[in-house]
């Protein structure tokens, strides 16, 4: 299966909450790490640790066949962007114990 560079459609995010996600806020419909920047989702837990945008291949490209959103980057769905600012720096203690990400 070929990958599509990642344009930041959110797709992926919105489909299916990661393990690191899920770890640190339980099951949501939509991730409180995700947000649009004007431009395109981002992921703050993947900017604010390396390792859990290495665990969840943040950027590695889209490989989803069923994906028509990389076409046309909006927003599609309401993120709470206030939230995703020094999200890991609250929860520091809780990341560290809840996803142990080398």
């Amino acid at each position: 299966m070929s990958a599509h560079a990642c344009v930041g459609c959110g797709y992926c995010c919105v489909k299916s909450q990661c393990p690191p996600s899920n770890a640190l806020f339980g099951p949501r419909r939509i991730c409180p790490a995700l947000y649009w920047n004007g431009e395109c989702y981002r992921c703050a837990l993947a900017e604010q640790s390396g390792a859990v945008g290495r665990l969840v291949h943040v950027g590695s490209g889209c490989c989803s066949p069923l994906n028509r959103w990389r076409l046309d980057v909006r927003p599609r769905v309401r993120t709470d962007t206030w939230k995703h600012e020094g999200m890991l720096d609250k929860n520091d203690h809780l990341c560290q114990r809840q996803l142990s990400v080398p």
